[in-house]
């Protein structure tokens, strides 16, 4: 609606969030959508755990601290709770309300990726978030990212062959190739496998990038919005 186009960020997810409008899409497993349920993770789920058990083995087996921003409904990553101290952020202050009194032992808190000072962690993971973001704000998250402390950032991808990413209304979506225009950020040191292919055309996955390969992305989105 236009009068949610008026309205700053944290509004115009609070009424997506309760206006169901992505609930649908989950056959109404998820407000946070079709991406969130326990189906449509299994892959990405076990791509993860092998992840993070990596990481664990990297890190002389000390727990690993998880900043999951944005959560969304938590539906799927329940699942790796046991693995990871976990820390949960969403720009929907009604979200996060309901999380509070349905999850009270889960840290979960209000948090803008583009605003908010990141908290101590391991690991920004950020699935399913950057597409529904106006350019701008992809590359004020990424700055944002950049000014913390973390070391790590797991980010969804969608691979496209000679795209161009095209401005939108942050709330809004479209696929995103944060590896082409206007970021071009450099290849991941891995990838972790989303989904299947679409139709054999597009595969979903997500990159583990650290500060140094995301401040590429946004020197190259500065320069070109200099040009």
């Amino acid at each position: 609606p236009e009068e949610i186009n008026s309205q700053d960020n944290s509004a115009r997810f609070d009424f997506i969030y309760k206006s169901g409008a992505w609930l649908a899409g989950s056959g109404g497993e998820s407000r946070s959508g079709g991406g969130s349920t326990k189906e449509n993770t299994k892959l990405y789920l076990n791509q993860l755990n092998q992840y993070l058990d990596f990481l664990k083995k990297s890190h002389n087996g000390k727990n690993i601290t998880f900043f999951d921003a944005p959560c969304g409904d938590l539906n799927w990553v329940k699942e790796i709770f046991h693995d990871v101290r976990y820390l949960g952020g969403d720009i929907s202050k009604i979200l996060i309300s309901e999380l509070n009194k349905r999850y009270p032992t889960i840290e979960t808190f209000y948090f803008d990726i583009a605003e908010s000072k990141f908290p101590q962690a391991d690991i920004w993971h950020c699935r399913d978030c950057l597409f529904h973001l106006s350019l701008s704000d992809i590359a004020k998250s990424f700055r944002n990212f950049c000014d913390s402390e973390i070391d790590v950032a797991l980010i969804t991808n969608h691979f496209m062959a000679d795209s161009v990413t095209y401005d939108i209304e942050t709330g809004s979506f479209r696929f995103l190739d944060l590896t082409n225009f206007p970021f071009y950020l450099p290849q991941p040191n891995e990838w972790l496998l989303d989904s299947e292919p679409l139709s054999g055309k597009m595969q979903t996955a997500t990159g583990v990038w650290n500060r140094s390969q995301i401040e590429i992305g946004i020197n190259n989105y500065e320069d070109l919005m200099k040009a």
